[in-house]
């Protein structure tokens, strides 16, 4: 199985320098890495480390076939204390969704990485009460109600989704 990413960053106007890569499962450079390290030379990075622009309110957006894997998420969770980043998961190539504590999500998904937190645009919290008969109750008893909170995972529009509060302009998702 491969992953393949495309890649590229935006200031808020626009999105620039699109790239791709792709890696073989348990590759020991993975596609997103690759396609990150690849854009941010060409954005930000100078000579001897220092950055040609701040990257601060840059964001990095990225679209796969596979959710990031565990090491990967790790990775961009350190990278977004202090750069932004957009995934867009188009399947689940390699079953990664367990990583960030998804079963099963229905694709395309969203992940918006910022300032150490991940935000799901596609995830419907609800809360749900239920009525039934009291526990050892006879029939025309008194009825018990049940609160209950429920997540769900719903496809995401790329097009028209939502960005977190918070989160620095940038033009629609690229195609």
């Amino acid at each position: 199985m491969t992953v393949t990413t495309t890649g590229c960053y935006s200031d808020g106007k626009s999105w620039d320098s699109e790239t791709s890569a792709s890696a073989e499962l348990k590759a020991t450079v993975h596609a997103e890495k690759s396609v990150y390290l690849t854009i941010l030379a060409a954005a930000g990075k100078g000579t001897k480390g220092k950055a040609k622009k701040d990257l601060k309110n840059t964001v990095f957006f990225f679209s796969q076939n596979a959710f990031p894997c565990s090491d990967c998420k790790d990775y961009f969770i350190e990278q977004s204390r202090s750069r932004n980043f957009i995934f867009l998961c188009t399947d689940d190539q390699g079953n990664y969704a367990k990583d960030w504590g998804l079963t099963a999500p229905p694709v395309p998904q969203a992940i918006f990485l910022r300032g150490g937190n991940t935000f799901f645009p596609g995830k419907v919290t609800s809360t749900v009460t239920t009525k039934a008969p009291a526990p050892g109750a006879g029939v025309n008893s008194r009825w018990v109600s049940t609160t209950s909170t429920v997540t769900t995972m719903n496809a995401i529009n790329p097009a028209s989704c939502t960005r977190p509060a918070g989160f620095p302009d940038c033009p629609p998702f690229p195609t």
